[in-house]
C-alpha cells in the first residue's frame, strides 16, 4: 500500500540544509530529517555574506528566517565602501613594486548593498523551528 508521506533526508545542517528543511516542512505530507556531523551548532567567529540571489531565495522560502537575518545583518560601515562587495588585495610585496595591501581587484555591485551576519545564523534558524 503506497503512502503519500515523503521522507526526506537532508545531509548537512548548515544554512542551505536548514533553509531546504524550512521550505519542505511547510508541506504536511513531507517528513524531514537533518543529518549533521557536528555535535552541536555554535559560533566559530566567522561571518557570512549573502548575495542578492541568496537573500531573495531566503525571503521566498521563509519570510520569518529572512526577517531574522535582516535583524542581525551588518552592512558596510564606511560610506566610501557602500557599493563594494569585496576588495582583493596582495598579501605581500610584489616584484613589480606593488606593496602588500595594494588592491588587486574591486568587486562593485551598485544595485544592492552587501551585508553579512555572524555565524550564529544556523543556530538561530534551528532554534526558531525546533
Amino acid at each position: 500500500m503506497a503512502s503519500d508521506q515523503l521522507d526526506i533526508a537532508i545531509v548537512g545542517g548548515g544554512i542551505a540544509g536548514l533553509m531546504l528543511a524550512l521550505g519542505l516542512v511547510k508541506h504536511k505530507h513531507v517528513k524531514v530529517t537533518i543529518y549533521e556531523a557536528a555535535a552541536k551548532f555554535g559560533e566559530i567567529g566567522a561571518g557570512l555574506s549573502f548575495g542578492p540571489n541568496a537573500r531573495k531565495a531566503m525571503s521566498h522560502i521563509s519570510p520569518e528566517a529572512a526577517k531574522g537575518y535582516e535583524e542581525i545583518a551588518t552592512y558596510n560601515l564606511w560610506p566610501s565602501k557602500k557599493d563594494i562587495w569585496f576588495d582583493f588585495r596582495f598579501g605581500q610585496d610584489q616584484p613589480n613594486g606593488i606593496k602588500a595591501g595594494g588592491v588587486v581587484s574591486r568587486t562593485s555591485l551598485p544595485k544592492w548593498t552587501s551585508c553579512g551576519a555572524p555565524s550564529r545564523i544556523p543556530r538561530s534558524i534551528s532554534k526558531a523551528y525546533s
